[in-house]
């Protein structure tokens, strides 16, 4: 008799023990989640507070004021001009955004809901550049977000 009791407290003591692995399993799929989540916000807060910085509002006055992007980006750079940095900023900007895209950290979607109008409108200003040599492989991941 008391073996078949040692035998029913030992089937139910691993029972337990799969039921206690199962539910520390679903506790930590749930935690690994919540940090998923987190580190995904934080992603896009970053772009955010990076989008409105004051270097980047410079930088987007400028490129705006710019009559030809295209000439003043091949003139700052040929002249290893200070100014070129500002120019091609925002273009740097959309081009580590195509990469958080293309490498799986940002859904196209959430980036075309937080830059798509934005991006069209930059990319038409940039696109002379992007289409110029010295530019096109530097700015490839800007290309691959707007396509």
């Amino acid at each position: 008799m008391t073996e078949s009791i040692w035998t029913i407290v030992n089937s139910t003591t691993g029972l337990l023990t799969l039921i206690l692995f199962g539910v520390a399993f679903i506790i930590a799929l749930k935690q690994w989640r919540s940090t998923q989540n987190n580190r995904y916000a934080q992603i896009i807060v970053d772009i955010t507070k990076l989008w409105i910085s004051k270097e980047m509002e410079e930088s987007r006055y400028l490129v705006n004021k710019s009559n030809n992007l295209s000439d003043d980006l091949k003139k700052a750079d040929k002249e290893n001009s200070q100014e070129l940095y500002p120019l091609i900023r925002v273009a740097n900007f959309f081009d580590s955004l195509g990469v958080l895209v293309i490498k799986g950290f940002i859904e196209v979607t959430v980036a075309y809901d937080l830059f798509g109008a934005t991006e069209k409108n930059y990319y038409k200003k940039y696109s002379s550049a992007i289409d110029a040599a010295q530019f096109n492989s530097f700015l490839a991941n800007f290309q691959a977000l707007h396509e």
